[in-house]
């Protein structure tokens, strides 16, 4: 599960909204008593989850990547930090969801801006630099089951890297 993190994402694409288009057909094709219309049209059948909301009602092992945290807003990671504290959510029409089974929540981050002190606290932070290019290297041989001479020279020249570059 992924929530992609960019400025201006809010908590409708978060967590949750309301499938408008859906709701006003039902309104319209509806028996006239407003009062059993309304509690029909926010009922789960309208109800759009965004990947907060789903990572916390699913019931098997869930992995939910927040994905480049600093390019959201800091009404989002507040909104981050109150859903994650008690993994529920709070739907007024329908009632608080707690999750079952907590999700493992991996948050990135490129560093464009601090993250708040309050988010830091509650994560482990661990830092991964840019491999060196003798790193890159191994990493693009091991990856590719031919050489076709297309690395850098010194990368063919400084070690045997195919038959052809020996």
């Amino acid at each position: 599960m992924r929530l992609q993190c960019y400025e201006g994402v809010d908590e409708a694409r978060a967590l949750y909204e309301w499938n408008h288009a859906k709701q006003i057909l039902r309104i319209q094709a509806g028996s006239g008593d407003w009062e059993a219309t309304k509690a029909d049209v926010f009922s789960e059948e309208f109800l759009l989850t965004r990947p907060l909301l789903t990572a916390i009602r699913r019931t098997e092992p869930t992995v939910l990547l927040v994905d480049e945290t600093d390019k959201a807003d800091i009404e989002m990671e507040g909104l981050l930090l109150e859903v994650l504290s008690d993994f529920a959510v709070t739907v007024p029409e329908l009632g608080t969801i707690t999750a079952d089974r907590a999700p493992f929540v991996v948050l990135t981050s490129n560093a464009t801006r601090e993250l708040s002190e309050a988010l830091k606290r509650r994560c482990l932070f661990l830092h991964i630099d840019f491999p060196s290019p003798e790193m890159e290297r191994r990493i693009l041989l091991s990856r590719s089951r031919s050489c076709p001479c297309i690395w850098p020279t010194s990368w063919c020249a400084s070690s045997v890297c195919c038959a052809a570059c020996s």
